[in-house]
């Protein structure tokens, strides 16, 4: 009963009791509303863009009642920062943060190698930030925003950054879910081929996924590249 009744988001759960056999829900009390007002309860909407341009989400008010999905939500957004691409390199990578969402690390970059005290405020930020994929990670009012970022064209969607993994700072986590010491054999198999790999554990191997992998190794044949 209490199932038909929950509906589960990335930003939260949603209860509205099932107005069916009311008497048969031990998890819930009565409801205070009349039968007839409690039969008109429904699901909060999901945030919906407005138009094709997706800089815009539709009210509240038009949502409210329609059968809704994540889609649209706003950790599922990419957004292309151009400003910032060129500090997107391995030797740049300081630190990372985890999602809240989905719980894969996404790497922070700074042009300049920081100094302690920037270091000591970054971390009191990361501490304290909900951060979710492809959200700024300072706000632009902030002494160290332009100093510390984060790549904004990823969304929840996408596995962790090569860089990550090539800076060399990190320990050595699956690419798609973020759990720690990915021993899939899948990954070996895929090293048997490819310079770099960005491992996957044993359960999104077992669930389909694959390393995401890059620079193929060049096979030699009587002196020759093939």
């Amino acid at each position: 009963m209490l199932m038909q009744a929950v509906k589960a988001g990335s930003f939260g759960v949603d209860v509205v009791r099932a107005a069916l056999d009311l008497q048969s829900c031990a998890s819930c009390k009565a409801p205070r509303a009349s039968l007839d007002a409690f039969k008109k309860l429904m699901w909060l909407p999901d945030p919906q863009y407005k138009d094709a341009s997706k800089e815009h989400y539709k009210a509240f008010e038009d949502l409210f009642g329609q059968n809704t999905s994540e889609i649209d939500r706003p950790s599922a957004k990419s957004n292309v920062d151009d400003k910032s691409k060129h500090l997107m390199k391995k030797e740049r990578v300081r630190d990372a943060i985890e999602c809240v969402t989905c719980k894969k690390w996404r790497c922070i970059f700074a042009a300049t190698k920081p100094t302690a005290a920037q270091m000591e405020q970054l971390s009191e930020i990361t501490d304290a930030l909900q951060y979710s994929c492809g959200a700024p990670l300072i706000p632009e009012d902030h002494e160290l925003s332009g100093v510390f970022v984060v790549r904004q064209d990823v969304s929840c969607a996408d596995p962790v950054d090569k860089l990550y993994y090539s800076c060399r700072k990190f320990e050595e986590i699956c690419c798609w879910c973020g759990a720690l010491e990915p021993e899939a054999i899948i990954n070996d198999e895929t090293r048997a081929i490819y310079k770099v790999v960005n491992p996957v554990c044993q359960e999104c191997a077992a669930a389909g996924k694959r390393p995401v992998a890059s620079c193929k190794k060049s096979r030699m044949a009587g002196g020759r590249k093939e």
